[in-house]
């Protein structure tokens, strides 16, 4: 772990962890060397990619790991980051609940849709809000909120969901 530590702490290298922080937190989770030069990086270094962060913070699970996942709702793809707080702080946590429900009502929510039942837990209010997303014809990730819709497990709205779906069937990308 002091060899992996001081790579982490190199600030002469410029180096993405990317390929590397998945492994890093399987392999080292709760080793304290591993989290305190986690956390002078995450401290040193903007984010560059919500995965990388992501990944790093499960290691540890501190609180300058958290800070920077809640920063990181405000960058592109913040499903990695509001995932890695809802796997550890879930929404029992008043600074995660608040920034999740506003991330689930704001324009963006199409972003974590596959994480909306998670964070709406009445499975009706959830289901309404992913079908207000579906119906929206520049919804950006129309996967992830049938992938929420689908969790919701609410087979009397399939005709609905799939009227809504189709017309993304036509669209180039998904």
């Amino acid at each position: 772990p002091h060899a992996i530590a001081a790579l982490i702490d190199d600030e002469k290298k410029d180096y993405l962890w990317l390929e590397h922080s998945e492994r890093l937190s399987e392999c080292f989770a709760g080793d304290q060397t591993i989290i305190d030069a986690i956390d002078r990086w995450l401290l040193r270094n903007e984010p560059v990619l919500l995965r990388e962060v992501s990944y790093f913070v499960r290691v540890g699970w501190t609180e300058t790991g958290k800070k920077r996942l809640l920063e990181g709702l405000e960058q592109s793809f913040p499903f990695w980051a509001a995932e890695a707080l809802l796997d550890h702080w879930g929404m029992d946590d008043p600074a995660v609940a608040t920034a999740l429900s506003e991330l689930a009502m704001s324009p963006k929510a199409a972003e974590i849709g596959f994480l909306l039942p998670r964070i709406i837990p009445d499975g009706e209010r959830c289901r309404e809000r992913l079908m207000v997303l579906l119906r929206d014809p520049q919804c950006r990730r129309p996967d992830f909120v049938l992938s929420g819709l689908w969790q919701l497990n609410q087979p009397e709205h399939s005709g609905e969901i799939v009227e809504a779906a189709l017309p993304f069937a036509e669209r180039e990308s998904i």
